[in-house]
């Protein structure tokens, strides 16, 4: 087995295909995809482990997304061509990243 030098492809549970695995090792990227354990497959104590560091990892960057879809009303591209919608998704990370300056330069230091 090779060494894997890519970055994890990670995915939520439904992303846990056996084609899906199968791509990713082709490539040689790592799977950063969460377990599925169904009633008839029990996942393993280092599964549901590595489940839980795989998800902590997600929440951070869904809440990202939800912040642009709650706040930012961000559904769907508005643009046809990929030059403008990667502008307005780059100004819309922008103002998410000021927000968030704000908030941690408004916070009393210790």
């Amino acid at each position: 087995m090779r060494h894997r030098t890519r970055k994890p492809s990670t995915g939520d549970k439904a992303y846990d295909t056996k084609a899906n695995q199968a791509w990713l090792q082709e490539r040689d990227i790592y799977s950063g995809i969460a377990k599925k354990g169904a009633h008839h497959i029990k996942l393993s104590a280092e599964d549901q482990q590595n489940n839980r560091a795989k998800r902590r990892l997600r929440a951070q960057i869904e809440r990202i997304f939800a912040h642009f879809k709650q706040w930012q009303h961000y559904r769907r591209v508005r643009y046809l061509g990929l030059a403008r919608n990667q502008l307005e998704l780059t100004l819309k990370a922008v103002a998410y990243n000021l927000k968030r300056l704000a908030g941690i330069l408004a916070r009393p230091s210790a």
